[in-house]
């Protein structure tokens, strides 16, 4: 990256004195092993198998095309989605499939399904779905949704809808994440609770659906302690084995919090948890009431400016109040005919594994190993995502639920032969070719030179080029252009 700075002084119009270039340059790229600490037994097991990989936390990674271009393939260690984010999860999405980069995701309670990743950005390029299918959850659920409605949800969001018309699409998503053997109930809230959902057993799902999709932003500030009183009233009568209620409020709009703690005891002690999913940062005004609220409650705290994030958000807190996918259990593994292609050598019989997430394979993905349990599961899976390759390895690499793998004489290289496998889609421009852009006005040209003193494959020969270009603050977007 060059970027070229003019310092004029007093300038009427400062906003053409900074101007950028990205040029691609050929050669090794390390690796990125993403975790939350930075700190990885992955890492270190990848390198001594002779791959170039630099270890680094997830806080301390930008997701930007310009950070991931310098990157051979991205593995993501039992990382939370919530630490990549929605813009960082479309950048490495596009950077696999329009550019070739590769992605190795390892499993774990902060991954796949707990971890945020269903109805991601990510979710789509994956080889493996994250549903949470009703047979096989051990409990039913109860849950109660309560909806902040005041004035402000009704600011527009992205895709010409508003915050509201979001906030309605993730508790709708709730719906669909449930069964015959579930109960749901949905309140919106201004200055006072609406039902507009009562208690229901989840048998006319689309019914349901329609109701919470027509929920209007009402004037007002949410009343937190009428909302949580509310939805107290509704899901205490549910007979479902698991008893939840998700509270929904602005971080920087929640009033009238009254003596919660009280209600969210009574709450704890009749088996009901609570969790919160605030719009807004931790550091809003009212972002304390709503974290104190999930540590009483016993559920999970999560903010976000971004309301495109919000199903995700809701996703992500069923999940973990479902418990059922992740397999805490040690496991047998049994290798099908297409580990062979992935791994290029014969590792003979594989350990068993000390828990692994519960997916389902998509298809035309590649099961290479599934698990010897009920659910007889994907436990490796892979494909080609557009010009790129993605691996999904559901068990966990270096943790508590690694299991017995851990101890195996082929870790080492069982390991590395599934990060190789995911180089194999490195893409670059033709040898002969040598790419130019010019920034003006806010629009990106961009040439192929053939090089006169070098063959190169002819123009008419050449695929489709991919610009990944975006204006400033918008998501970068594919563009395809032939030659």
């Amino acid at each position: 990256q060059y970027e070229l700075v003019v310092e004029a002084g007093e300038d009427p119009v400062p906003e053409n004195n900074r101007a950028r270039l990205l040029v691609g340059v050929r050669g090794s790229r390390p690796m990125l092993c993403v975790s939350p600490t930075g700190t990885s037994g992955l890492a270190k097991l990848l390198a001594a198998g002779g791959l170039d990989v630099r270890a680094v936390s997830a806080d301390k990674c930008k997701w930007t095309l310009e950070e991931l271009a310098g990157c051979s393939a991205v593995v993501l260690e039992n990382t939370s989605a919530s630490l990549i984010g929605h813009t960082g999860m479309e950048n490495l999405a596009a950077w696999v499939s329009k550019t070739g980069g590769g992605l190795m995701a390892t499993g774990g309670k902060d991954a796949f399904g707990p971890g945020g990743y269903h109805k991601s950005p990510l979710e789509p390029i994956m080889p493996v779905s994250m549903e949470l299918r009703r047979e096989h959850r051990k409990l039913s659920l109860a849950i109660v949704v309560a909806l902040d409605r005041s004035g402000s949800m009704a600011m527009p969001a992205a895709g010409g809808r508003t915050k509201m018309d979001l906030a309605n699409l993730a508790t709708a998503d709730v719906v669909d994440m449930l069964g015959p053997m579930d109960q749901f109930g949905c309140i919106a809230v201004d200055s006072m609770p609406h039902d507009i959902v009562p208690l229901t057993d989840v048998t006319q799902a689309e019914s349901i659906r329609s109701k919470v999709l027509k929920i209007d932003s009402m004037g007002g500030g949410i009343f937190v302690y009428e909302a949580l009183k509310a939805a107290a009233r509704m899901v205490l009568p549910a007979t479902a084995g698991t008893k939840h209620i998700i509270l929904f409020a602005d971080a920087a709009d929640s009033e009238e919090p009254g003596d919660y703690k009280a209600l969210v005891e009574k709450l704890g002690k009749a088996g009901v948890t609570v969790s919160v999913v605030g719009l807004g940062t931790d550091r809003d005004c009212d972002s304390g009431l709503l974290k104190d609220i999930a540590r009483r409650g016993g559920g999970q705290c999560a903010f976000t400016n971004n309301a495109q994030e919000l199903p995700r958000l809701f996703a992500q807190d069923v999940f973990l109040v479902a418990r059922s996918a992740f397999i805490e259990e040690a496991v047998g593994v049994r290798a099908t005919g297409g580990l062979l292609s992935i791994t290029r050598q014969p590792l003979g019989s594989i350990p068993a594994i000390g828990g692994y997430n519960l997916c389902y394979m998509r298809p035309g993905a590649n099961m290479a190993l599934v698990s010897e349990d009920e659910y007889t599961a994907p436990v490796l899976a892979a494909w080609q995502a557009g010009l790129g390759r993605v691996l999904c390895y559901t068990g966990e690499a270096d943790g508590e639920y690694t299991g017995a793998i851990a101890g195996w004489d082929h870790t080492g290289d069982f390991f590395t032969s599934l990060a190789r496998w995911t180089l194999g889609g490195a893409q670059g421009f033709d040898a002969g070719v040598v790419a130019t852009q010019e920034l003006r006005d806010g629009v990106c040209r961009i040439e192929l030179h053939l090089d006169p003193d070098r063959e190169a494959t002819p123009f008419r020969e050449m695929p489709e080029l991919t610009v990944l270009s975006a204006r400033p603050g918008e998501a970068a977007q594919p563009r395809q252009a032939r030659m």
